[in-house]
């Protein structure tokens, strides 16, 4: 899966900051307003650093700057935790543990 990051959420939390491209790259540890044009623009992904930066600045989580990709791995994730759960519920009867939390998942996970 590749990250998707929402360049519309990056440029209008930049924007309301009043902060420059330049500013907010020296804000997450750049040299170069490069860094923030690139990602603004969707030619470069957000590394971990930047997704760290980013809630630290304008504090929201990097799951608002990847909605696309967080909603993607999430419907992922509950797809493999009902076939994890099916599974244990077979091979483990006495593992209801396991299948409440997998339950707990699932549910977090729904649209």
């Amino acid at each position: 899966m590749s990250i998707r990051c929402n360049t519309l959420v990056l440029r209008g939390c930049r924007r309301r900051s009043g902060l420059t491209q330049n500013e907010l790259a020296e804000l997450f540890g750049s040299r170069r307003s490069s860094l923030i044009s690139r990602l603004e623009n969707g030619v470069r992904r957000p590394d971990i650093t930047v997704l760290i930066a980013y809630e630290v600045v304008f504090g929201s989580p990097p799951r608002d700057l990847l909605n696309d990709s967080y909603r993607e791995a999430e419907r992922r994730v509950a797809m493999r935790a009902r076939a994890l759960k099916a599974r244990i519920e077979i091979r483990e009867p006495n593992a209801r543990h396991k299948v409440e939390f997998l339950d707990a998942l699932i549910r977090q996970s729904a649209p």
